[in-house]
């Protein structure tokens, strides 16, 4: 469950990246605080996807790090590649 929750944090916003600060309200829904809505590109999440692929070879950890990948390819990319 932490694991899912965390890419919620991703997968919840428009872009498909995570804002720098997040809370749950009482719906329980994940929402960008206001004035947080940027993201730093920070990696933990996407390397403990890694590594619950590496030790579950379940897919599933997989493909929602490949989504992660394709948002930041879309949205984070600069101009000369890096």
């Amino acid at each position: 469950r932490l694991m899912k929750t965390c890419y919620s944090m991703y997968s919840n916003m428009p872009t498909g990246l995570a804002p720098e600060i997040a809370h749950l309200n009482q719906e329980v829904e994940l929402k960008a605080k206001d004035g947080a809505k940027h993201s730093l590109l920070r990696p933990e999440t996407v390397e403990s996807l890694f590594v619950l692929w590496r030790v579950t070879k379940d897919p599933l950890y997989r493909r929602w790090g490949w989504n992660i990948f394709q948002s930041l390819e879309k949205y984070a990319k600069v101009q000369s590649g890096g």
